[in-house]
């Protein structure tokens, strides 16, 4: 059996030939000859190298290049066709481990950067030792080397000998100036060039342990534009599955161990470097989330062979990112104890527009008083696990802005040279590396921008919506969300809508459009601050107020244009509402009318009355109906109404709102009259169209004798009566003036009416 089919496969009459096929179909670089008889086989086989058992080598004169082999005695040929076992090829082996890339959809960096990060001086003509002109595709030896700048912009330089030594280089530009200098051991040593270098060429000179010019052999000259991300951590190493991207000879050591680069002695900074930028696709180890992104890594060691480090060092270490701008900040780092220097060096980055990405922490409390994930700016990151839940330990807040993988997370390490990690630590690099390629694709961005583009495309996880426990949701590598245009053009970046008021102040971000103009700040119906918008960050003290909810109304105004309006609800837990001396517990309104100043909706009187039985005004009404439906579609503050233009900001922007909502008219005069009495019809009229009420045809249960079905507000007050806002008694009593103690009523009715349809839509 076996000799047939050797005789089948084998005879002496198939040959294989080893030639060059430039087909697709052609698996491998080998034909098969077919020869007539033994006597051409012995007359050919000088330039066989295989037979059944012969083994030779190829002789070029049987072969034409590109095309088949030809030869008189050959009878046919036929491709040699390749075969493969079936199994799965891994290029990162590891990566079948890296749940966290497939929950985010990494996938998706690879649709915007197919091919490796390339070196943007390859193959381009330079000038070495002052007068070759060489072409920059292999090894050469020199001393100086001048690079033509006319139609490049690089954000790097790096040379590579052949060996490691103690040497240097530097860069001048055409003046003869220094832009930069670098010395040390490795073997590769990098250049950072600034953003706004103007020179029509650089000269670079290499320098020895003495700092003279000599000449060595370089292995690779090659410059970058990329973005940087400083990823503030415990150093890293020199790691088997790290990229030239990873700038250790830039790196420093900012701790006590006085290091001459950023040496991790911990290993949870090599962790954090490599889920953020481990090589794609090199064969071994794993695979960092940003793929081939061509992304530079700056390590900067601010925590020491026990994992700690101080806010001193911290601080220093951001200064020092902001100084070099870079696109991102990674810290995953968390503790106790705040202090106004790494507080002013977070707010510094947002100055400039760098995200600062920083994990919440592992201590399965409230983020309140951890940092620097509590600083304002900070995008706070906290941790999920395979089951899309929040891992155990990991904190939780009002501060949580998104969500990462943080659990056995597999990455690079030191001593092995893979393991897998917990922590909010490692949740924070998914993070920064979308905010890193967003930077990258989207350069021009403000901050405001990075965040809304960042938590637009985030993945809705755990409870609808924004959730203490993972925020907007979990991080998405998503180019098509990110794609959206940004709408946003002003956030408040320490307080989210329903957050306890704990920080006394303020702080926002907007974006250009709204620069040097008007910002107007309301709290429960009163100013309390108006200021010009200077810059893309600030921030605006404020005092404490005494109701349990503060309604922050805040809009910016370009004369009379309204560029940007928006309500922020905020709690006070120990805050209590104002008592009134002329409402009793016993009053029959006294339930609603306390409920509704709670709510920051209705207010007394200086003197702590409340004045329940007095009439209100059209334009009090409205005010009060615009701190309970925040109204916010009003583009400008040019009025219809001739009589409203010498009131208040509050009291003009209340009815212009309501009117543009077709809420509540003017009259056939032109004018609002914004003194005269609300009318209790008039009031069912308001909160039927505000609230978009169902209607309701059925009246056999109505016992008003004084409603009419043929009446203007008979829909209003028969669907309100059945939404329970408006009580079914004997009379309504239409036309009578409506009360400060009725209108607080309905007004009460309607926000438990609005809160109950927010618990049936989040459903």
């Amino acid at each position: 059996m076996k000799s047939s089919l050797k005789l089948h496969f084998l005879t002496p009459f198939v040959l294989f030939l080893f030639i060059f096929f430039p087909s697709n179909t052609l698996a491998s670089d080998q034909w098969i000859l077919h020869f007539k008889n033994a006597s051409d086989l012995e007359e050919t086989k000088e330039f066989i190298i295989h037979t059944h058992e012969i083994i030779g080598s190829v002789n070029n004169s049987l072969l034409v290049s590109g095309e088949k082999p030809h030869h008189r005695l050959i009878e046919k040929i036929e491709v040699n066709y390749e075969k493969q076992a079936v199994k799965d090829e891994i290029p990162d082996p590891l990566i079948q481990n890296q749940w966290g890339l497939g929950a985010i959809n990494q996938q998706n960096v690879h649709g915007l950067f197919p091919e490796k990060p390339g070196n943007l001086l390859k193959d381009n003509l330079i000038v070495i030792n002052g007068n070759q002109e060489l072409k920059n595709s292999s090894s050469f030896k020199a001393s100086k080397i001048k690079i033509d700048m006319s139609e490049l912009s690089l954000s790097r330089l790096s040379i590579e000998l052949s060996a490691a030594q103690k040497w240097g280089f530097e860069a001048r530009d055409d003046n003869g100036d220094l832009i930069s200098l670098n010395e040390g051991t490795f073997k590769k040593l990098d250049l950072l060039l600034p953003h706004d270098l103007d020179t029509s060429y650089i000269e670079l000179t290499l320098l020895n342990s003495q700092n003279i010019p000599s000449v060595f052999t370089i292995e690779e000259l090659s410059g970058v534009d990329n973005p940087i991300v400083a990823v503030l951590d415990s150093g890293v190493t020199m790691h088997e599955d790290f990229c030239s991207n990873v700038l250790y000879s830039l790196s420093k050591d900012y701790t006590k161990e006085e290091m001459d680069w950023a040496i991790d002695t911990y290993g949870h900074g090599t962790h954090v470097t490599g889920i953020l930028s481990a090589c794609h696709d090199n064969g071994m180890g794993i695979s960092g989330a940003l793929g081939n992104t061509p992304i530079d890594i700056l390590p900067m060691k601010v925590l020491n062979s026990r994992g700690a480090g101080s806010d001193f060092q911290i601080s220093e270490a951001l200064y020092d990112a902001i100084e070099l701008k870079v696109s991102a900040i990674n810290i995953s780092i968390a503790g106790k104890g705040e202090t106004l220097l790494l507080r002013d060096a977070i707010l510094s980055a947002a100055k400039k527009n760098i995200p600062v990405i920083a994990a919440a922490g592992n201590y399965n409390s409230l983020t309140t008083d951890v940092y620097p994930a509590s600083y304002p700016s900070v995008i706070t990151v906290s941790g999920i696990n395979q089951a899309f839940q929040k891992v155990n330990t990991s904190n939780f807040g009002w501060e949580v802005d998104i969500s990462g993988p943080g659990f056995e997370v597999m990455s690079t390490y030191t001593s092995p040279l893979y393991k897998a990690l917990n922590g909010t630590s490692m949740a924070t690099p998914y993070v920064t590396g979308a905010a890193a390629i967003l930077k990258h694709q989207y350069p021009e961005d403000l901050l405001i921008h990075t965040r809304e583009r960042l938590f637009n495309s985030t993945r809705d996880i755990m409870t609808k919506g924004f959730d203490l426990q993972t925020g907007h949701g979990l991080v998405q590598y998503s180019p098509k969300d990110w794609a959206v245009q940004p709408e946003e053009k002003f956030e408040w970046v320490n307080y989210r809508d329903g957050q306890p008021l704990t920080l006394k102040e303020l702080h926002h971000l907007t974006d250009r459009s709204l620069l040097q103009k008007d910002l107007l700040v309301y709290a429960n119906g009163t100013e309390i601050s108006k200021t010009k918008i200077k810059s893309n960050y600030q921030s605006i003290a404020i005092n404490s107020f005494t109701k349990p909810t503060v309604k922050l109304f805040s809009v910016v105004l370009d004369g009379n244009r309204i560029l940007h309006q928006s309500y922020l609800n905020l709690t006070q837990q120990n805050a209590l509402s104002d008592s009134f001396t002329d409402v009793p517990t016993t009053h029959w309104a006294f339930k609603e009318i306390s409920e509704s100043n709670k709510l920051g909706i209705v207010n007394g009187y200086s003197d702590q009355s409340f004045k329940p039985n007095q009439s209100i005004s059209r334009r009090h009404a409205t005010m009060i109906l615009n701190r309970l439906f925040q109204w916010d579609s009003l583009e400008s503050m040019d009025s219809m109404f001739a009589d409203i233009n010498d009131f208040d900001f509050i009291s003009r922007h209340s009815i212009l709102s309501a009117n543009k909502e077709k809420v509540i008219n003017g009259y056939s005069s032109g004018e609002f009259k914004p003194e005269n009495p609300l009318l209790r019809s008039q009031m069912a009229l308001i909160l039927y169209r505000a609230l978009q009420i169902e209607d309701t045809t059925d009246s056999k249960d109505l016992k008003f004798s004084d409603v009419s079905s043929s009446d203007e507000f008979y829909q209003a007050v028969s669907s309100l009566t059945k939404a329970g806002i408006i009580t079914n008694q004997d009379q309504f009593r239409p036309y009578d003036e409506i009360t400060r103690a009725q209108f607080s009523a309905m007004i009460s009715r309607s926000n438990q009416y609005l809160t109950q349809k927010k618990k049936e839509t989040a459903q």
